[in-house]
């Protein structure tokens, strides 16, 4: 998506509009930015838990079995059915 690796398949919409990033300017053109985290200051997490802890606010308490559904669903919905497998 950052136009570091070129995709095999599957598309990028932004705006409703199919984007080719064929290069990291590409990608800055369209708004795509990246936040590097260094591999030391916070562990490695699953999708499930990065989405969950970019909420605001962030639950005191995370039913990670209903997030999980949650998850699921919004898969389902999107066309991310690849991931689920």
């Amino acid at each position: 998506m950052m136009g570091y690796y070129q995709a095999d398949q599957g598309s990028v919409l932004i705006d409703n509009r199919e984007c080719d990033i064929q290069s990291t300017r590409d990608a800055h053109r369209l708004g795509l930015g990246m936040v590097y985290q260094h591999f030391t200051l916070v562990p490695e997490m699953t999708v499930l838990e990065n989405l969950v802890l970019s909420r605001a606010p962030i639950p005191k308490v995370i039913d990670w079995h209903k997030e999980r559904q949650h998850l699921e669903r919004l898969i389902a919905q999107n066309a991310f059915s690849y991931l689920a497998e």
